[in-house]
């Protein structure tokens, strides 16, 4: 399951970043393995992303969200 899939109000851990030219700016901005990611908003028609990681807010594009695989948090 990748970011761009997640339901709002559930939590999810990130697996896995997946390789890509954009990677280390993920990297530079919090968004990393072990980390709890949740969906703190998206725009309408899937413009963009708006997710919570640590105490950051962070908005991306569907194609940079899909680059964050996660699992769900119990």
């Amino acid at each position: 399951m990748n970011a761009s899939e997640i339901s709002p109000n559930n939590t999810y851990l990130i697996k896995e970043i997946m390789t890509s030219d954009i990677d280390v700016n993920l990297l530079e901005i919090g968004v990393m393995e072990g980390k709890i990611i949740r969906l703190a908003g998206k725009t309408l028609f899937a413009g963009t992303y708006a997710f919570e990681v640590g105490e950051n807010i962070i908005c991306m594009r569907p194609s940079e969200a899909k680059l964050i695989m996660v699992i769900p948090q119990n």
